[in-house]
């Protein structure tokens, strides 16, 4: 886990055929309850959408390699759904009341409906505590934004 593949799991999995997530998949062998075959599911931490310029940008690109995009934090639900709705960002799930490795937990098991064969967790530095006990693949933020071309708050360039 750690940092390993950060330079390259953003490219990695842009397939060709569409999903119901919005994405694109690569044709795994991950079966979820609804029947469809997900490749990618891929999460941000709170923190991280908050580190980037524009977290808008962020989300529409992993949306296109992405199966799933959803996002965890340690805030509240008001205050995570008020940044979403000013950011003008659609996830398909957050972590609401239940902490953010319980909910990585429930959707890395094999009945949730946005669970994947690839699980990435994107954060910033220290977070990779919260993808460890459900098994996420942790990836830096500060590797993953400069890969995607993400530009991050307060950079300069």
């Amino acid at each position: 886990m750690g940092g390993e593949g950060a330079t390259s799991w953003v490219s990695d999995t842009g397939g060709e055929s569409g999903t119901a997530g919005g994405g694109r998949s690569c044709g795994s062998d991950v079966e979820t309850r609804t029947g469809a075959v997900h490749d990618l599911t891929t999460v941000f931490t709170f923190r991280a959408l908050q580190a980037l310029e524009d977290p808008a940008v962020a989300i529409a690109d992993a949306r296109s390699w992405s199966d799933w995009v959803g996002m965890v934090g340690e805030a509240g639900v008001p205050r995570m759904h008020t940044f979403l709705r000013r950011q003008d960002i659609r996830v398909d799930f957050f972590n609401g009341a239940s902490s953010p490795a319980a909910r990585l937990q429930r959707v890395a098991d094999t009945d949730s409906s946005f669970g994947s064969e690839r699980l990435v967790l994107v954060g910033v530095a220290g977070q990779d505590h919260v993808a460890a006990p459900a098994e996420w693949e942790f990836q830096p933020l500060a590797a993953t934004a400069a890969e995607a071309g993400w530009r991050l708050r307060g950079a300069d360039g």
